[in-house]
Parts: C-alpha cells; structure tokens; sequence
C-alpha cells in the first residue's frame, strides 16, 4: 500500500499540473480558500471550507462540505471514491484536482511540494537568478526601453529629439489677426 498521496492543482482537466501537495496516508487533507486547510486556493468559486480528502477501509474519498459540492465527469458529489488519476473540480466553476495515490518518489519535483503540511519546499537558485537578470539587463532591446524611459522622466520640453519633436503650440492664422 502506498505510503503517499498526491494532489495537483490543473488548470484544465486536460493540462499539465500548476502545483501539487504531497501528504502521508492517514493525514486528513482539507481543501479551501482559508489559510488554515492543508490545500489552499485562493478563488471566489472555493468556499472558506470546501471539502477534505480523508483515508476509510483502504480507500481514498473526498467530501464536500461546500454546498456547491465536488463535481466529477459532470456530476455533483457530496462524497466520491478517489481511485489514482481521477480529476475532480471543487464546484461547477472551481479549480480541476487530479488525486494520485503514487509513491511521492515518482512526484514531479518540478512544482511546489508541501511534503510536510503548512512547509514549503521551495528554493531559489541564487545563481540562476543572476544569470537570468544578467541576460536581461544586458538585452539591445531592455536598454532601448531604458533609454526611452530615461527621456520620457526628463519631460516632453527637455526630451525632444529629431526623432520625437515637440510641437510648438499653434498660433494665430498666417496673415490673420489676433484676437481683437
């Protein structure tokens, strides 16, 4: 019996995973827009508390405790049988959820894990960082938007160049008189 579960963030039922969180089998996991769930998603289409992942006679169930409920292949649930890879979405517009009960070695590394609840695992690259904003600043096309930036803090009377003139105001017509 697997020792892990998984649950990925989609942002379609057909796309590949924005976020997921790792947790240990026989850890209740709650789901909703509050700071205090395991899985927080901060959307409007997710209630405070709207449902939570729990472990029963050797199967993985969810339960809503939102009235909007947990939709799967359409349908609405209050409580619905988690077999590996199902995709459910919490309410007729919330988020997709893909349940994986894999062994959480074979996770995808790649995005953000909370292995423990309420840890983030994640890491910045120092390193990497400072290449990236080096090929950045140092881009022909960063420098231009710099340079036109820096003209346009002078303001428009002492930025005028051949290439943006300042118009000077209109005057009277040619040959016409002022105002009388």
């Amino acid at each position: 019996m697997n020792q892990h579960i998984a649950l990925y963030l989609l942002e379609s039922p057909q796309s590949h995973p924005l976020q997921y969180w790792a947790f240990e089998q026989g850890h209740l996991v709650r789901i909703g827009r509050s700071w205090d769930n395991d899985v927080v998603l901060s959307t409007p289409y997710v209630s405070r508390a709207h449902a939570y992942i729990h472990f029963d006679s050797g199967d993985w169930y969810v339960t809503s405790i939102s009235e909007q409920g947990v939709l799967c292949s359409s349908r609405k649930f209050r409580t619905l049988k988690l077999l590996d890879g199902v995709i459910f979405r919490l309410g007729q517009a919330g988020p997709h959820l893909r349940f994986s009960n894999a062994d959480a070695g074979a996770l995808d590394a790649t995005t953000l894990s909370h292995e423990v609840p309420g840890a983030s695992s994640m890491h910045l690259d120092e390193g990497q960082l400072m290449r990236e904003v080096g090929e950045i600043v140092g881009d022909p096309y960063f420098q231009r938007l710099k340079a036109e930036l820096a003209r346009l803090r002078r303001g428009p009377h002492e930025a005028a160049t051949a290439e943006y003139p300042v118009e000077p105001p209109p005057g009277p017509p040619r040959g016409g008189r002022g105002p009388a």
